[in-house]
């Protein structure tokens, strides 16, 4: 009977687990850098934020050979894993601007980001901005900032921020606001060459071929259990 309970609550979990993809952290130049993050929800490969603060985004892309910059629609669907309490809050391919909220579930979501992607410490605030194109033209930026203006416990979420730049200057202009500002980095992404994660759908089949493999054997048990009263 222990056994059969174990086995179900472990394959309710498994059921019960959200299906979208997550960020993991991988090694890009030494063991342990975590500079890496394997999107396994899309097949793709994150940059570290923190490798191209500074730059603009011809500078981002000269530099990182393979990579490419993130589309709207790639930013905005990472952005909802992250962070999904903001899937709510934000529609998916509109212009939008920013977020703030002390609520727990979106402050510990938005420490998980600026963990993922870097952060520029200023005083007591987080900052973890990046640059991407959006599909209507322009630079648009998505990111955290925790604790803005001495709020502690407060988050403000950015996502299709836009700047006043026309897609005509992208990608050499770098005068543009945030194109190029030590403030911000470059969300560069590159097609993923990784084994994916399964998903908990098949972890669940797994476990109930497993489950199957032992029914000869608890029925065994019960048999000798049986005999043993009569």
């Amino acid at each position: 009977m222990k056994i059969l309970c174990t086995f179900f609550t472990i394959l309710i979990l498994l059921i019960s687990t959200p299906s979208h993809g997550a960020l993991i952290k991988s090694d890009y130049l030494n063991a342990g850098d975590g500079l890496l993050l394997q999107d396994t929800n899309q097949g793709l490969e994150w940059l570290n934020l923190l490798q191209t603060y500074d730059m603009t985004y011809a500078e981002a892309v000269a530099n990182f050979a393979g990579f490419r910059v993130a589309t709207q629609a790639e930013v905005e669907n990472m952005f909802f894993d992250v962070i999904p309490i903001m899937d709510g809050q934000f529609t998916r391919g509109t212009v939008h601007g920013s977020y703030d909220s002390s609520h727990v579930d979106l402050v510990t979501q938005a420490e998980s980001y600026t963990d993922l992607f870097g952060f520029v410490s200023i005083s007591t605030e987080r900052r973890t901005y990046g640059n991407y194109i959006g599909d209507n033209g322009g630079y648009f930026m998505a990111g955290i900032r925790t604790n803005p203006d001495g709020q502690n416990g407060v988050s403000r979420v950015f996502l299709n921020y836009r700047s006043t730049c026309t897609l005509a200057s992208v990608p050499n202009a770098s005068d543009c606001a945030w194109n190029g500002s030590s403030a911000f980095g470059v969300y560069l992404v590159r097609a993923a060459d990784g084994i994916p994660v399964p998903e908990p759908s098949t972890l669940a089949i797994f476990a109930l071929g497993l489950f199957g493999l032992t029914l000869p054997r608890l029925k065994m048990k019960k048999i000798k259990l049986l005999a043993s009263y009569s």
